[in-house]
């Protein structure tokens, strides 16, 4: 697999409703398919939005993302 073994590293706002937005790579000169389909998948995600004194509030988020063998097939099978 071509994306095996790659890291790449996303920043994004989880917003009051828990929902990533404003998805950006941190990771310069990532393999911009690996980006895309990382992107698309983290998209889907729900968070727990974080709170101050109780009432949620948009945080961002640091994630690094190894990509393994396995993740490359499940993409493609998504795609069919």
């Amino acid at each position: 697999s071509k994306l095996a073994g790659q890291q790449v590293t996303l920043e994004f706002v989880v917003d009051t409703a828990g929902k990533p937005v404003l998805i950006t790579s941190a990771t310069p000169g990532a393999d911009a398919e690996l980006v895309a389909a990382v992107t698309s998948a983290v998209e889907q995600w729900r968070f727990s939005p974080a709170k101050v004194n109780g009432a949620p509030v948009a945080k961002k988020v640091i994630l690094p993302v190894n990509i393994v063998e396995s993740f490359d097939r499940a993409a493609v099978a998504m795609k069919e």
